[in-house]
């Protein structure tokens, strides 16, 4: 094993994802008595260009199969609706703690770790209605009628 690498978040109360978490003890249990480098970091960087080119075929996807369903739903409806779903953030006065309001994040506001994850639930929330959308960084051949 040359090592693992995970995009992911830590939950409030700092722990991280089950299935991560046991992955990872999984892991080490490879490497007993051997030295390992541990490194943990804040995924920082903005969104890249290809997720958001992928984002948006992927937001296609979804919105031709769920109209070969009998709907006629747009692109940017699809994507309002999983962007309400998924990004919805609460937001705080922070002098005072108060809960202000609810804003659904923009996904440009997205770093590539909150995107990879974004893209994640996208994908699995079309999975549970039987929607097949290829993971990124996949070449599939795929079928446009004009």
């Amino acid at each position: 094993m040359n090592g693992i690498v995970h995009i992911t978040r830590v939950s409030p109360n700092g722990t991280l994802p089950k299935r991560i978490s046991d992955e990872i003890r999984n892991y080490f249990s490879f490497l007993k008595n051997k030295p390992v480098e541990i490194k943990i970091r804040k995924v920082s960087s903005k969104r890249s260009l290809e997720q958001n080119s992928y984002l948006h075929l992927m937001f296609s996807i979804i919105t031709e199969a769920l109209n070969e369903q009998g709907n006629t739903f747009l692109e940017s409806e699809i994507k309002g609706a999983l962007k309400l779903k998924f990004l919805l953030i609460e937001v705080y006065n922070e002098a005072t703690g108060e809960l202000l309001s609810e804003r659904v994040r923009d996904t440009s506001e997205l770093s590539v770790g909150d995107m990879a994850i974004f893209i994640e639930q996208c994908i699995q929330w079309s999975a549970e209605r039987n929607i097949i959308v290829p993971p990124p960084l996949t070449q599939t051949e795929l079928e446009y009628e004009n």
